[in-house]
């Protein structure tokens, strides 16, 4: 005798069927689907349908560590120098762009700089970026330095790694970022730099 369909249950009903995985898993690639289009539509809204850099996407900005507190910019360095600076030159180097300076130190708070010596400092150059240091040759600088493996020495940051020193021998306190404030240096710091004030 051949195969009979499914009758009704004892109490009347029809048998249930399992349904397989394949619908389950449609409605998960779908909801993900919509999940990945909501965050890239959020991306362009904020980017306003912009590439970083403009319209081109084309200019370079620097992904850096900001430092909120006076300890962190602190200990993120590997030297924190008074030093003169002497004209730099430009250099390129796996297609970026820095000025490279003597940096005659005058007095050394962290690291071992010798008064007297000279290191190099590689930095972006002035007037080429909204983030580029606007070091001058000839004037005096609290320079925040991390060492790099060419032996030369690079800003910490290029906002909070450097800042000027008045002829009085005191330190200018910038406001960097208006909702912030300026993250200054530490007292023991200004006394290692025989900094006024």
């Amino acid at each position: 005798m051949p195969d009979a369909a499914p009758g009704p249950s004892a109490s009347g009903r029809a048998p249930r069927f399992r349904r397989g995985w394949g619908r389950g898993f449609l409605m998960a690639a779908v909801a993900c689907g919509a999940v990945v289009a909501l965050g890239v539509g959020a991306v362009l809204v904020l980017l306003d349908g912009q590439l970083p850099g403009g319209p081109g996407g084309t200019s370079v900005a620097a992904d850096e560590p900001y430092y909120h507190t006076t300890a962190e910019l602190e200990a993120s360095a590997d030297l924190v120098v008074r030093a003169k600076l002497g004209t730099g030159r430009t250099e390129n180097r796996d297609g970026v762009t820095n000025m490279v300076a003597p940096a005659k130190i005058i007095a050394t708070a962290k690291g071992g700089a010798v008064p007297g010596s000279s290191i190099e400092v590689a930095y972006t150059p002035p007037g080429t970026s909204s983030e580029a240091a606007d070091l001058v040759p000839g004037k005096e600088y609290v320079l925040l330095l991390s060492g790099g493996g060419d032996g030369r020495y690079y800003l910490v940051n290029t906002t909070q790694g450097w800042y000027e020193v008045d002829g009085d021998g005191r330190m200018t306190d910038r406001e960097i970022f208006p909702d912030v404030g300026p993250v200054g240096l530490s007292a023991g710091v200004r006394r290692g730099l025989g900094l006024v004030g």
